[in-house]
């Protein structure tokens, strides 16, 4: 499916969530990688995308949001970004599908429609 981004500016395109989650996730202990279907604020308004953050406990860590909105409770994150679907990775699993796929994801099929 090819979407049209063409009402996205530039710099909002082609982010880093993706590494920067992984990243996260595996240097720390007891986070989990996150994958999940988001839905745009501000200049994404209204823009359903397929998004990276990593959790510990019931907390989100998003290194890639504006600074004070790094961590927030999971409920008041989920709310916030009306997040409809996700997907958990744990250590293993992420590195299992960083040599599958050689690359940070998504690596999952009902993401790829987000891309």
């Amino acid at each position: 499916m090819n979407r049209d981004l063409s009402n996205i500016p530039e710099e909002n395109k082609n982010g880093k969530c993706f590494e920067v989650a992984v990243l996260a996730a595996l240097n720390n202990q007891d986070w989990v990688l996150v994958h999940g279907i988001v839905t745009g604020q501000g200049v994404l308004n209204g823009i359903k995308y397929v998004h990276a953050w990593a959790e510990c406990n019931e907390e989100v860590i998003d290194l890639t949001a504006p600074v004070n909105l790094q961590r927030l409770p999971r409920e008041v994150y989920y709310a916030l970004g009306h997040v409809e679907y996700t997907k958990k990775y744990g250590h293993e699993e992420i590195v299992n599908n960083l040599l599958k796929f050689k690359h940070y994801g998504p690596w999952e099929q009902k993401f790829y429609e987000y891309v």
